[in-house]
């Protein structure tokens, strides 16, 4: 493993069946991952610190076939908002998205209260989705290249900002805007096929019904990380995480000042990751990466994908705790 600046730890989430696909990570107050399984109606829990834990069920989703992606709602209580659609991981179809309230009400996660927030009926295809106020959600519509505003008291949607940045970079490819984040004055966002990380100038509104704006021109970060899945951008800014599932790369890109960035690659043969979460804990920064199994899935061909089988052993010495020898800087 490459030394790290910014990590202390690299902790893999990789207790889930072979035959699943989760696509969505939040960490709860106690430690612990939620998962959403994007081939199945369900969200999970696993807590990532006990080798060999299996991951629990928490809720089940009505009305749906997968669920997408989640964040944390800004509120004093454990409550998140999650995306459900009727999904064929298979076929690479995705349609009729709702966005729901999920609250937790017992530290096991046994205990929890579901409603419905809305319908997404203008979404195309809803992929990842952050918080900006206590009203206001962004989303990351990968159908209709744009960035919503879904405003969870009324359940509106207007549009923040649509780019030609967002596209897919051809008919073949069917993914392009794909994850977002929310850190210092930007928005950073990745592309699926064009392997990019971009960001755009924002200020924050004091009209709660808006709570965001662009401010200016997106900006292209980086343009050499292909098939990237998850983000998380250190809190001053200086470095972005993102993995690629179908080479099993985990990837670091160091941000200039000037807002260009350089990609170190960090770990390989990792098992297919697709999320990443970043936190301090103990008084170390440690990065959560989820690992998924071998699913078929539509979007990777059989000349992409990486066997399961045939690097399970090598994935067989990596620990699931991989101590870094630089110290934070």
């Amino acid at each position: 493993m490459t030394s790290d600046h910014y990590v202390d730890e690299v902790v893999l989430v990789e207790e889930l069946p072979s035959n699943s696909w989760v696509e969505g990570m939040v960490l709860r107050p106690n430690g612990e991952a939620l998962l959403t399984r994007l081939d199945q109606p369900e969200l999970h829990v696993v807590d990532p610190s006990v080798p060999d834990a299996l991951p629990r069920l928490v809720h089940t989703f009505p009305d749906c076939s997968g669920v997408l992606n989640l964040c944390p709602l800004t509120s004093d209580k454990e409550e998140y908002a999650v995306i459900t659609a009727m999904v064929d991981v298979e076929k690479v179809q995705f349609h009729t998205f709702t966005l729901w309230r999920l609250g937790i009400t017992s530290d096991d996660a046994q205990s929890v209260e579901v409603s419905k927030i809305a319908a997404l009926p203008d979404a195309l295809l809803a992929l990842g989705v952050i918080p900006v106020s206590d009203r206001i959600l962004l989303l990351a519509d990968s159908g209709k290249n744009c960035i919503w505003r879904v405003n969870i008291t009324t359940g509106n949607m207007t549009l923040l900002v649509e780019s030609d940045w967002m596209k897919a970079i051809s008919d073949e490819d069917f993914f392009g805007l794909n994850r977002l984040r929310l850190v210092g004055h930007y928005l950073w966002f990745t592309n699926n096929s064009a392997g990019s990380l971009c960001r755009i100038p924002i200020e924050l509104s004091e009209d709660p019904d808006v709570a965001v704006e662009i401010a200016g021109d997106v900006q292209l970060v980086s343009a050499d990380i292909p098939h990237c899945d998850g983000l998380v951008i250190s809190g001053d800014s200086k470095a972005a995480y993102m993995v690629n599932y179908v080479s099993g790369t985990l990837w670091r890109v160091d941000i200039d000042p000037s807002g260009r960035g350089s990609t170190v690659s960090i770990m390989e043969n990792l098992v297919c990751p697709t999320a990443v979460e970043l936190r301090e804990a103990d008084g170390k920064r440690k990065l959560y990466v989820v690992c998924c199994g071998e699913i078929e899935v539509g979007w990777v061909t059989e000349d992409d994908r990486r066997s399961w089988g045939d690097i399970a052993q090598i994935n067989a010495s990596v620990e699931v705790s991989v101590t870094v020898t630089e110290e934070v800087a």
